[in-house]
């Protein structure tokens, strides 16, 4: 929770998504009409599967900004970030195609 006049917190404007998420899927399980509700849910669904490709493209862009930004080896990458060094290569190479460097 912030102090009163400060901008909500990432984790709480976070939470509130969620929370709002949810009260969408308890507004499907809640509709008499299956279809409606299969419907909703499908909604539900799809929107979370595009956040979700975003959320993997900031966070490997995140990742590229930190490996260069540092001049950090790939080692040193995984560990500052608590990922293993495969999946920190994994990262950065994403990022780098996405960026239309290529690979490394």
């Amino acid at each position: 929770m912030t102090a009163m006049g400060e901008p909500p917190s990432f984790d709480d404007r976070l939470a509130a998504l969620a929370q709002a998420i949810h009260a969408l899927l308890d507004e499907a399980v809640a509709d008499a009409d299956e279809i409606a509700s299969f419907r909703h849910a499908e909604s539900v669904l799809r929107a979370a599967t595009g956040l979700r490709g975003r959320a993997a493209k900031v966070k490997a862009r995140a990742a590229l900004r930190l490996w260069h930004g540092r001049d950090l080896s790939l080692s040193e990458l995984a560990q500052r970030l608590g990922i293993s060094k495969q999946r920190s290569d994994q990262l950065v190479r994403k990022a780098r195609e996405q960026d239309g460097r290529g690979p490394l």
